[in-house]
């Protein structure tokens, strides 16, 4: 598994997106995708940093990395399903969202895992051992 890789999460939410809605040409959705990834990078460079810093214990590390997880599978999802124009952007949808980013992350495990496996800590957990 290789944690929150860039280029695989890019891959997958285009393949997702064009699924869904067949719209990677409008520029609202290229930019906001673009902005994802910004987004997504930066998480994972916080966290890791975080981590290789950080003198806590190994519970501590994988709450931070649980945490991180979770904000980047909600961005991965709004920027899968959002309805992107000029004044809805994923700023818009995260600052909408930001109060299930956590809950929603476990409670939907069962819907993303196998999709997300490869990257996502918690869903490999959960398919290798639950589904």
């Amino acid at each position: 598994m290789n944690w929150m890789d860039l280029n695989e999460l890019e891959m997958m939410m285009m393949r997702l997106r064009k699924k869904e809605f067949n719209d990677l040409k409008n520029k609202y959705v290229k930019e906001n995708i673009q902005l994802a990834l910004k987004k997504i990078k930066k998480l994972k460079e916080e966290c890791l940093i975080t981590i290789q810093l950080s003198e806590k214990n190994i519970m501590d590390n994988m709450m931070m990395i649980l945490k991180t997880e979770a904000e980047i599978v909600s961005i991965i999802g709004l920027a899968t399903y959002g309805d992107f124009n000029k004044n809805q952007t994923i700023d818009f949808y995260l600052e909408k969202d930001k109060n299930y980013i956590y809950k929603d992350y476990v409670i939907d495990i069962d819907f993303y895992a196998k999709e997300y496996q490869s990257v996502c800590s918690l869903a490999n957990f959960y398919v290798k051992f639950v589904g």
